[in-house]
Protein backbone atom coordinates (compact mmCIF):
# COMPACT_ATOMS: atom_id res chain seq x y z
CA UNK A 1 0.00 0.00 0.00
CA UNK A 2 1.34 3.36 -1.18
CA UNK A 3 1.15 6.05 1.72
CA UNK A 4 -0.10 8.96 0.49
CA UNK A 5 0.99 12.60 1.33
CA UNK A 6 -0.56 16.20 0.19
CA UNK A 7 0.04 16.62 -3.58
CA UNK A 8 0.23 20.58 -2.47
CA UNK A 9 3.82 19.40 -0.30
CA UNK A 10 5.29 17.30 -3.69
CA UNK A 11 7.95 19.05 -4.87
CA UNK A 12 8.95 19.86 -7.98
CA UNK A 13 12.01 18.33 -9.04
CA UNK A 14 14.62 21.30 -11.55
CA UNK A 15 17.66 19.70 -13.38
CA UNK A 16 19.58 22.42 -14.43
CA UNK A 17 23.13 21.97 -17.00
CA UNK A 18 25.31 24.36 -18.86
CA UNK A 19 27.63 24.65 -21.57
CA UNK A 20 30.97 26.86 -21.99
CA UNK A 21 33.20 27.95 -24.54
CA UNK A 22 36.26 29.70 -23.87
CA UNK A 23 37.34 33.05 -24.35
CA UNK A 24 40.91 33.51 -23.99
CA UNK A 25 41.88 32.10 -20.29
CA UNK A 26 37.84 32.38 -18.86
CA UNK A 27 35.05 29.92 -19.96
CA UNK A 28 31.70 31.82 -20.82
CA UNK A 29 28.40 30.37 -20.60
CA UNK A 30 26.83 29.95 -23.89
CA UNK A 31 23.66 27.33 -23.10
CA UNK A 32 21.70 26.91 -20.26
CA UNK A 33 19.00 23.89 -20.19
CA UNK A 34 16.76 23.20 -17.76
CA UNK A 35 14.29 20.06 -17.27
CA UNK A 36 11.40 20.42 -14.85
CA UNK A 37 9.42 17.44 -13.36
CA UNK A 38 6.79 17.83 -10.85
CA UNK A 39 6.02 14.93 -8.24
CA UNK A 40 2.21 15.61 -8.31
CA UNK A 41 2.40 15.30 -12.41
CA UNK A 42 3.63 11.55 -11.94
CA UNK A 43 1.57 10.26 -8.77
CA UNK A 44 -0.29 7.24 -9.30
CA UNK A 45 1.38 7.20 -12.50
CA UNK A 46 3.57 3.55 -13.54
CA UNK A 47 7.04 4.64 -14.90
CA UNK A 48 6.72 2.57 -17.72
CA UNK A 49 9.72 0.86 -19.43
CA UNK A 50 12.55 2.87 -19.55
CA UNK A 51 10.72 5.46 -17.77
CA UNK A 52 8.31 6.14 -21.09
CA UNK A 53 5.46 6.83 -18.65
CA UNK A 54 7.81 9.73 -17.21
CA UNK A 55 9.40 11.45 -19.81
CA UNK A 56 6.52 13.41 -21.07
CA UNK A 57 6.08 14.99 -17.95
CA UNK A 58 9.16 16.45 -18.08
CA UNK A 59 9.28 20.15 -19.22
CA UNK A 60 12.45 21.33 -21.16
CA UNK A 61 13.89 24.91 -21.30
CA UNK A 62 16.61 25.32 -23.52
CA UNK A 63 18.43 28.82 -24.25
CA UNK A 64 21.59 29.28 -26.60
CA UNK A 65 23.73 32.65 -26.13
CA UNK A 66 24.55 34.95 -28.69
CA UNK A 67 27.93 35.05 -27.75
CA UNK A 68 28.63 31.35 -29.14
CA UNK A 69 30.85 30.91 -32.03
CA UNK A 70 28.65 27.44 -32.88
CA UNK A 71 24.80 28.63 -32.67
CA UNK A 72 23.33 26.13 -35.15
CA UNK A 73 25.19 23.37 -33.74
CA UNK A 74 23.85 23.85 -30.34
CA UNK A 75 20.36 24.80 -31.59
CA UNK A 76 20.30 21.61 -34.04
CA UNK A 77 21.62 19.22 -31.61
CA UNK A 78 18.77 19.95 -28.65
CA UNK A 79 16.45 16.69 -28.85
CA UNK A 80 14.27 17.90 -25.89
CA UNK A 81 12.23 20.95 -27.60
CA UNK A 82 12.82 23.71 -29.24
CA UNK A 83 15.82 26.58 -28.45
CA UNK A 84 15.66 30.35 -27.58
CA UNK A 85 18.75 32.35 -29.26
CA UNK A 86 19.16 35.41 -26.99
CA UNK A 87 21.44 37.90 -25.82
CA UNK A 88 22.92 37.21 -22.07
CA UNK A 89 20.97 40.09 -20.63
CA UNK A 90 17.49 38.37 -21.99
CA UNK A 91 18.82 34.79 -21.23
CA UNK A 92 19.09 35.67 -17.63
CA UNK A 93 15.68 37.15 -17.60
CA UNK A 94 14.29 34.01 -19.10
CA UNK A 95 16.23 31.77 -16.72
CA UNK A 96 14.74 33.55 -13.85
CA UNK A 97 10.85 33.46 -15.48
CA UNK A 98 11.26 29.68 -15.99
CA UNK A 99 11.98 28.95 -12.15
CA UNK A 100 9.59 31.23 -11.05
CA UNK A 101 6.83 29.65 -13.56
CA UNK A 102 7.95 25.97 -11.85
CA UNK A 103 6.28 27.09 -8.77
CA UNK A 104 3.59 29.03 -9.74
CA UNK A 105 5.86 32.80 -9.36
CA UNK A 106 4.83 35.17 -12.39
CA UNK A 107 4.69 38.39 -10.77
CA UNK A 108 8.51 38.66 -10.57
CA UNK A 109 8.90 39.32 -6.91
CA UNK A 110 11.74 38.40 -5.02
CA UNK A 111 10.93 35.73 -2.25
CA UNK A 112 11.01 37.32 0.87
CA UNK A 113 9.54 34.55 3.67
CA UNK A 114 6.80 35.81 4.30
CA UNK A 115 3.70 33.30 5.20
CA UNK A 116 2.66 33.33 1.39
CA UNK A 117 5.66 31.39 0.50
CA UNK A 118 4.26 28.29 2.62
CA UNK A 119 1.70 27.24 0.32
CA UNK A 120 4.42 27.33 -2.63
CA UNK A 121 5.68 23.57 -3.34
CA UNK A 122 9.36 22.74 -2.22
CA UNK A 123 11.50 23.20 -5.21
CA UNK A 124 14.86 20.68 -5.14
CA UNK A 125 17.77 21.13 -7.65
CA UNK A 126 19.29 18.14 -9.61
CA UNK A 127 22.55 18.15 -11.38
CA UNK A 128 25.44 15.95 -12.67
CA UNK A 129 28.08 17.42 -10.53
CA UNK A 130 25.60 20.14 -9.80
CA UNK A 131 27.92 23.11 -8.16
CA UNK A 132 29.74 23.33 -11.28
CA UNK A 133 26.87 24.07 -13.24
CA UNK A 134 25.69 26.22 -10.38
CA UNK A 135 29.09 28.33 -10.21
CA UNK A 136 29.49 28.56 -14.11
CA UNK A 137 26.36 30.37 -14.27
CA UNK A 138 27.49 33.15 -11.76
CA UNK A 139 30.22 33.77 -14.12
CA UNK A 140 30.80 35.17 -17.58
CA UNK A 141 27.23 34.81 -19.94
CA UNK A 142 24.82 34.29 -17.71
CA UNK A 143 25.70 36.32 -14.30
CA UNK A 144 22.84 34.56 -12.66
CA UNK A 145 23.34 33.41 -9.21
CA UNK A 146 20.58 31.02 -9.01
CA UNK A 147 21.50 29.84 -5.03
CA UNK A 148 20.46 33.04 -4.38
CA UNK A 149 16.30 33.35 -3.66
CA UNK A 150 16.85 37.52 -3.22
CA UNK A 151 18.53 37.00 -7.17
CA UNK A 152 16.69 34.31 -8.92
CA UNK A 153 13.38 34.15 -6.72
CA UNK A 154 13.24 31.08 -5.74
CA UNK A 155 14.42 29.20 -2.91
CA UNK A 156 16.15 25.28 -3.46
CA UNK A 157 15.02 23.16 -0.42
CA UNK A 158 17.35 20.51 -1.15
CA UNK A 159 20.14 19.13 -3.91
CA UNK A 160 20.77 15.83 -5.82
CA UNK A 161 23.90 15.38 -7.45
CA UNK A 162 23.48 12.27 -9.63
CA UNK A 163 27.13 12.47 -10.33
CA UNK A 164 27.85 11.67 -6.36
CA UNK A 165 24.89 9.20 -6.54
CA UNK A 166 26.98 7.43 -9.50
CA UNK A 167 30.44 7.41 -7.77
CA UNK A 168 28.18 6.12 -5.18
CA UNK A 169 27.10 2.70 -6.65
CA UNK A 170 30.58 2.39 -8.24
CA UNK A 171 31.93 2.08 -4.60
CA UNK A 172 29.72 -0.44 -3.87
CA UNK A 173 30.75 -2.63 -6.75
CA UNK A 174 28.00 -1.47 -10.05
CA UNK A 175 30.01 -2.41 -13.05
CA UNK A 176 30.28 1.24 -14.41
CA UNK A 177 33.11 2.08 -15.79
CA UNK A 178 32.78 5.93 -15.19
CA UNK A 179 30.68 8.62 -13.62
CA UNK A 180 29.78 10.80 -16.45
CA UNK A 181 26.31 11.22 -17.36
CA UNK A 182 26.25 9.39 -20.80
CA UNK A 183 27.26 6.32 -19.15
CA UNK A 184 25.55 6.60 -15.86
CA UNK A 185 22.01 6.74 -17.49
CA UNK A 186 22.73 4.58 -20.28
CA UNK A 187 23.63 2.09 -17.52
CA UNK A 188 20.52 2.36 -15.45
CA UNK A 189 18.31 1.97 -18.62
CA UNK A 190 18.13 4.65 -20.73
CA UNK A 191 15.63 4.42 -23.62
CA UNK A 192 17.42 2.94 -26.42
CA UNK A 193 16.05 5.40 -28.90
CA UNK A 194 18.43 7.64 -27.39
CA UNK A 195 21.26 5.23 -27.55
CA UNK A 196 23.28 5.26 -31.23
CA UNK A 197 24.22 1.38 -31.88
CA UNK A 198 26.64 2.57 -34.52
CA UNK A 199 28.73 4.30 -31.88
CA UNK A 200 29.50 2.13 -29.60
CA UNK A 201 26.26 2.60 -27.67
CA UNK A 202 26.80 5.87 -26.83
CA UNK A 203 24.05 8.13 -25.52
CA UNK A 204 23.08 10.76 -28.33
CA UNK A 205 23.24 14.37 -27.73
CA UNK A 206 25.05 14.86 -24.79
CA UNK A 207 27.03 17.90 -24.26
CA UNK A 208 23.83 19.79 -25.12
CA UNK A 209 22.43 21.47 -21.89
CA UNK A 210 18.73 20.83 -22.44
CA UNK A 211 19.80 16.67 -23.27
CA UNK A 212 22.36 16.90 -20.28
CA UNK A 213 19.77 18.78 -18.39
CA UNK A 214 16.82 15.98 -19.41
CA UNK A 215 19.59 12.81 -19.26
CA UNK A 216 19.97 14.14 -15.68
CA UNK A 217 16.49 14.06 -14.69
CA UNK A 218 16.08 10.42 -15.91
CA UNK A 219 18.92 9.25 -14.01
CA UNK A 220 17.54 11.00 -10.86
CA UNK A 221 14.54 8.86 -11.56
CA UNK A 222 16.41 5.81 -12.01
CA UNK A 223 18.58 6.58 -8.89
CA UNK A 224 15.34 6.56 -7.17
CA UNK A 225 13.38 3.64 -8.66
CA UNK A 226 16.47 1.17 -8.14
CA UNK A 227 18.64 2.98 -5.40
CA UNK A 228 17.93 -0.04 -2.75
CA UNK A 229 19.07 -2.53 -5.33
CA UNK A 230 22.33 -0.68 -6.43
CA UNK A 231 23.54 0.81 -3.34
CA UNK A 232 22.55 -2.51 -0.94
CA UNK A 233 20.47 -0.38 1.17
CA UNK A 234 21.81 2.85 2.14
CA UNK A 235 18.87 5.42 1.50
CA UNK A 236 18.91 8.11 -0.95
CA UNK A 237 19.11 11.47 0.08
CA UNK A 238 19.00 14.76 -1.12
CA UNK A 239 21.59 17.36 0.64
CA UNK A 240 20.39 20.64 2.34
CA UNK A 241 20.58 23.37 -0.02
CA UNK A 242 21.32 25.24 2.94
CA UNK A 243 23.73 23.18 4.57
CA UNK A 244 27.15 23.89 4.00
CA UNK A 245 28.97 20.70 1.91
CA UNK A 246 32.20 18.84 2.91
CA UNK A 247 33.73 18.56 -0.90
CA UNK A 248 35.87 16.73 0.65
CA UNK A 249 33.56 13.61 1.59
CA UNK A 250 33.73 10.46 -0.78
CA UNK A 251 30.66 10.12 -2.57
CA UNK A 252 29.48 6.87 -0.55
CA UNK A 253 30.28 8.89 2.63
CA UNK A 254 27.97 11.38 0.88
CA UNK A 255 24.84 9.03 0.46
CA UNK A 256 24.90 7.33 3.40
CA UNK A 257 23.40 9.76 5.92
CA UNK A 258 20.41 9.24 8.33
CA UNK A 259 16.81 8.37 6.00
CA UNK A 260 13.49 11.22 7.33
CA UNK A 261 11.09 8.87 8.91
CA UNK A 262 9.21 9.02 5.29
CA UNK A 263 11.75 7.58 3.09
CA UNK A 264 12.40 5.31 6.75
CA UNK A 265 8.72 3.85 5.50
CA UNK A 266 9.36 3.99 2.05
CA UNK A 267 12.03 0.73 2.16
CA UNK A 268 8.97 -1.26 3.92
CA UNK A 269 6.33 -0.35 0.98
CA UNK A 270 6.39 -2.62 -1.49
CA UNK A 271 6.46 -0.85 -5.53
CA UNK A 272 8.83 0.93 -6.56
CA UNK A 273 6.52 4.03 -7.42
CA UNK A 274 5.90 4.26 -3.55
CA UNK A 275 9.48 4.33 -2.81
CA UNK A 276 9.91 7.52 -5.18
CA UNK A 277 7.14 9.58 -4.57
CA UNK A 278 7.97 9.36 -0.75
CA UNK A 279 11.71 10.41 -1.53
CA UNK A 280 10.49 13.59 -2.71
CA UNK A 281 8.12 14.52 0.29
CA UNK A 282 8.93 16.44 2.97
CA UNK A 283 9.44 15.29 6.43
Amino acid sequence: MILRHPLNDAPVLVAVDTESEKRGLINHVVEVGVTILRVRDIWNLEPGPHLRNWIPKMKHFHVVLDITRRPKLRMRSSLFGPSQFLGPIEAQAAVKKVLRDCMGIHDQQPVTGSATQLSLPPVYLVGHSVEGDVAALRGPGVRLDISDPATVGVRFHKLFDTYMFSQAIQGYGAPLPTAKLGWAVRYLGVDPTYVDPDIHGTVIGTHNAVNDAAYTMMTLCFYALRWEELSNGVVLEPTSATSPRNTRASASNSAEVSAPHNIAQSKRRKGSRGRFISAWTRP
